[in-house]
């Protein structure tokens, strides 16, 4: 039987009031809950302020590394047969690390021998040193200070003076002063020295009121104060003198023995004015010295290497970095196999060691096993509550349930770049257990200070408004409504508990609404498992 139109729509439309019944009854349901909820504390938390222990704690990240590398170095020269290890490598004491030619090694010997002979020839030559040697004039001039004293040290007198004596050498005194004289280059005027006795002064610069005069520099003395004067009489200003063109006498080595010269008096170029002794080495010598230990360090290295042609290990650890390659000269190019006597080797060794490649080569890059190192950046607002010594608790991702400690070796100066905000590196060094591997992520938490005896509350239930800082310790039961603001001043906080040092007492009961997140926490928690969301405690010990 067909339906017709109206019927249709006289459905329809009972259709869409019984979704609108169900609705409302869905809503009232709603309404009724949320009005029932708070008065049974349903999104309202309580804890009670309690006495306990707070550690603040400075927390940081990194990645795992080993402790400072070292290099292994064998001699240059010499040929690798081979190497039975590969980087990542753990090794330890007396491990095989790498074989050598046998031959090879005896050549580089008789090389280096060669090498020796010929420098011991340079250091006898360089040896010889002149027991005195004489500082000259290198121009003509005239003697206006001496600093040195016979029997002093020329180094020691040029550091604290300045240079050993001072020469005048164009034959004038200079004196600078400021006055309204007006006066112009080349205005003669009257220098009165402190004795009493005139010199004939002129004027040399004049920019303003400033002036320089010139006058002889055969008689006044350095640093002496003079006064200016008209011929008339007139004081025009005062200054100390100086020398117009000075030369400094020098000499960084040596001790002064004999002084040949006195002040005031003229001298010539060339003219001798102080004789040294004690002279030291030379450079040159001093070099050829480290270059014969370097080759006899080298020597030594190769006579040990060919008692087994066997390069071991001498440490428990890891090798990071193999740098030589099988079948090749460590350090460069081959040795030459018609070098068979010690005289060929030193026919090509004239040179320097210095000058002729490196002495030994680096042949592994390893690392300690007794220690890692994890280094962590902290903020610059905790930076300065971190000391060197400081012990810290590690732990890993890769190892769950398992903490470790480690002690801070190093806090930097220096910060590095993070967000605009400086961040410190802070070098944690920790014993090294056998799950440790390089290059894992890891959390190094340093205990900073611990407060024992202290009243705590959480954070969560603190209330701020207008600078003020303030919990509720009242609820009504029929509305839900929080009351009963109290001011409090706080303390230290660990992000969970916070330290109140004002305003609470003990066993006090606080009230305060739960966040969103954790409002639907609770509800699946008590829906699910009965959970319990009271708060208060010890700060979390």
């Amino acid at each position: 039987m067909n339906q017709t139109g109206t019927e249709k729509h006289t459905k329809k439309k009972r259709k869409w009031l019984w979704l609108i019944v169900v609705l409302l009854a869905v809503v009232a349901v709603v309404l009724v809950t949320q009005k029932k909820a708070p008065s049974e504390g349903f999104n309202v938390r309580t804890a009670v302020a309690e006495t306990g222990s707070l550690s603040i704690t400075v927390v940081g990240t990194g990645n795992l590394e080993y402790d400072e590398a070292v290099d292994i170095e064998i001699p240059s020269g010499i040929v690798i047969d081979e190497i039975p290890i590969e980087s990542g490598a753990s090794i330890a004491t007396g491990d095989t690390l790498a074989t050598f030619d046998p031959l090879s090694i005896k050549q580089e010997i008789k090389s280096v021998q060669g090498q020796l002979d010929a420098l011991y020839r340079q250091i006898s030559a360089a040896r010889e040193t002149p027991e005195t040697e004489s500082i000259k004039a290198v121009v003509p001039g005239r003697v206006k200070k001496i600093y040195a004293l016979e029997g002093g040290n020329a180094l020691d007198t040029y550091l604290d003076s300045g240079a050993l004596m001072l020469l005048s050498s164009n034959e004038k005194m200079a004196v600078a002063f400021e006055g309204s004289a007006g006066l112009t280059v080349g205005d003669e005027i009257v220098v009165v020295l402190e004795n009493g006795n005139t010199e004939e002064g002129t004027v040399e610069e004049a920019v303003g009121e400033k002036y320089t005069v010139t006058l002889t520099d055969d008689g006044p003395k350095l640093g002496e104060a003079v006064t200016i004067q008209n011929e008339d009489g007139s004081v025009l200003g005062k200054g100390n003198l100086h020398i117009h063109q000075p030369v400094k006498v020098i000499s960084s080595y040596g001790d002064i023995k004999t002084i040949h010269v006195s002040e005031n008096e003229k001298v010539r170029i060339g003219e001798t004015l102080i004789t040294l002794e004690g002279i030291p080495v030379s450079t040159e010598y001093e070099q050829l010295l480290a270059d014969r230990d370097e080759l006899l360090e080298k020597l030594d290295a190769l006579l040990e290497l060919s008692k087994s042609n066997t390069l071991a290990a001498e440490m428990n650890g890891v090798i990071l970095n193999v740098n030589i390659v099988e079948g090749t000269p460590t350090g460069g190019t081959a040795p030459d196999p018609t070098a068979t006597t010690g005289n060929q080797a030193f026919a090509t060794s004239q040179a320097s060691p210095s000058a002729m490649g490196d002495i030994m080569a680096t042949a592994f890059t390893a690392a300690s096993d007794d220690n890692v190192v994890l280094t962590v950046n902290v903020d610059e607002l905790d930076i300065l509550s971190i000391e060197k010594g400081m012990n810290v608790d590690i732990t890993f991702d890769a190892v769950p349930d398992k903490t470790f400690t480690g002690k801070i070796t190093e806090v930097s100066d220096s910060a590095v770049a993070g967000a605009g905000i400086a961040k410190y590196p802070v070098k944690v060094v920790i014993p090294r257990d056998e799950v440790m591997r390089a290059g894992m992520n890891a959390t190094a938490t340093i205990l900073v200070e611990k407060r024992e005896n202290v009243l705590l509350i959480p954070v969560v239930a603190l209330q701020e408004t207008g600078g003020r800082v303030y919990v509720y310790t009242e609820q009504n039961a029929k509305t839900g409504e929080l009351s009963g603001e109290t001011d409090i001043i706080t303390g230290n906080s660990d992000g969970v508990y916070v330290e109140v040092l004002d305003g609470l007492k003990s066993s006090s009961t606080l009230y305060y609404r739960a966040a969103a997140n954790e409002f639907m926490e609770r509800f699946y928690s008590q829906d699910r498992f009965g959970g319990n969301y009271g708060y208060g405690g010890n700060g979390g010990e």
